[in-house]
């Protein structure tokens, strides 16, 4: 259902919807690959956040990049934490993820606000955000 201007609801059938998203995820997924494909040989895919749910997103991936392609999950999360297994908290966790260490690689022996150690650590981040990319793509689940 969707909430239509002059208020009142409307059920879209699922074909309709697709045949208006599914163009959009192409195009998408086309300028991806312009972008990147100068960066070096690619291997395979991994979708992240709740548009990696949207039925035929993987085969879409697929066909555009011509690769294997899977759905992300959060590969390290323990404890008490629940819920993390839907493909719409992986962007979340990776930010926290990349937030967390940068907080730990920079406050080590550092005075300050952990916002001031933080914004510090920011600064450097474009040093060392291509190895930790390397790092969380080991870690998650293939």
């Amino acid at each position: 259902m969707i909430q239509l201007p002059n208020g009142g609801p409307q059920e879209i059938p699922l074909s309709r919807f697709e045949a208006i998203i599914n163009p959009r995820l192409q195009e998408i997924f086309e300028q991806v690959r312009k972008h990147i494909r100068t960066q070096g040989a690619l291997f395979s895919g991994v979708l992240t956040g709740g548009g990696a749910l949207h039925p035929g997103a993987l085969e879409l991936f697929s066909k555009t990049f011509n690769l294997p392609c899977r759905v992300g999950t959060v590969a390290d999360a323990t404890g008490s934490i629940t819920g993390l297994d839907s493909p719409r908290c992986t962007t979340v966790w990776g930010a926290l993820k990349i937030a967390a260490y940068y907080y730990r690689s920079f406050s080590a022996g550092k005075g300050g606000s952990a916002l001031q150690r933080f914004l510090e650590g920011m600064n450097n981040i474009w040093i060392y955000l291509p190895r930790w990319i390397g790092k969380l793509w080991k870690a998650f689940k293939f």
